[in-house]
């Protein structure tokens, strides 16, 4: 980068412009994909959450239990904060209690807390959300570290092509066959290392440094793996 930059004066300047401009603008994508994306992920979560009872009391929740025995609801207002967070992780933002006044008023900071600190972790636990972070950031990682990282942006096409998703996908779904194959194929290369070693030494010269200088690459059998394993 420095022996661009003395030869191209003007490079360096370029680079800090363009990567500033994808900055803001990979800032701009992030910024209107969670305007658009968190409030669904936040509502499917909690019926998700809610459906497979996932939210579990952090405490005894007898008082809960209690105000779902009673033919009245009691409202949030008369609640203790630990009471109010029982509810609401066993019925949701949207329960009875919290309604009282014509809109979700949960009548404790706690619990304002506790809410805001769930919907957040629904927002990072959503794949899209995450690459979202990871695509935002790589940019600011190349404009304070490094312009190689730049590179990396242009891997945002696997994700705008359903065939690349599919290749993908064909390697993460497949991991164990292909860790086998991969061990088998070490396998053969050691078996055909043994006999080379014991049987086709000669074989094993290379030229190094001048074109009559030869060297034996299988001088061992560990060093004639690797060989075989490199130049096949």
């Amino acid at each position: 980068e420095d022996i661009v930059v003395h030869e191209y004066p003007n490079i360096g300047l370029l680079i800090d412009t363009l990567g500033t401009f994808s900055c803001t603008l990979a800032s701009w994508v992030f910024i209107f994909s969670i305007y658009n994306k968190a409030p669904l992920i936040i509502s499917n979560g909690w019926k998700a959450k809610l459906r497979e009872k996932k939210f579990k009391p952090q405490q005894d929740d007898s008082a809960a239990e209690e105000h779902e025995d009673l033919n009245y609801v009691v409202s949030a207002r008369e609640m203790t904060s630990t009471e109010a967070r029982q509810v609401l992780r066993i019925k949701g933002p949207d329960a009875e209690e919290f309604m009282f006044s014509g809109r979700r008023d949960f009548y404790s900071t706690i619990v304002w807390v506790d809410y805001w600190w769930i919907n957040f972790r629904m927002v990072l636990d959503d794949d899209d959300i995450r690459y979202l972070i990871a695509y935002t950031g790589t940019p600011f990682i190349a404009l304070v570290i490094s312009p190689f990282f730049y590179a990396l942006q242009l891997l945002d096409i696997i994700t705008k092509s359903p065939t690349l998703v599919n290749v993908i996908q064909a390697i993460t779904l497949n991991k164990k066959q292909l860790f086998m194959t991969a061990l088998m194929a070490l396998i053969i290369i050691y078996v055909y290392s043994v006999l080379g070693f014991f049987y086709l030494n000669d074989s094993y010269y290379m030229n190094v440094a001048t074109l009559t200088e030869l060297e034996n690459t299988c001088p061992s059998l560990v060093v004639c793996f690797l060989s075989t394993f490199n130049h096949g």
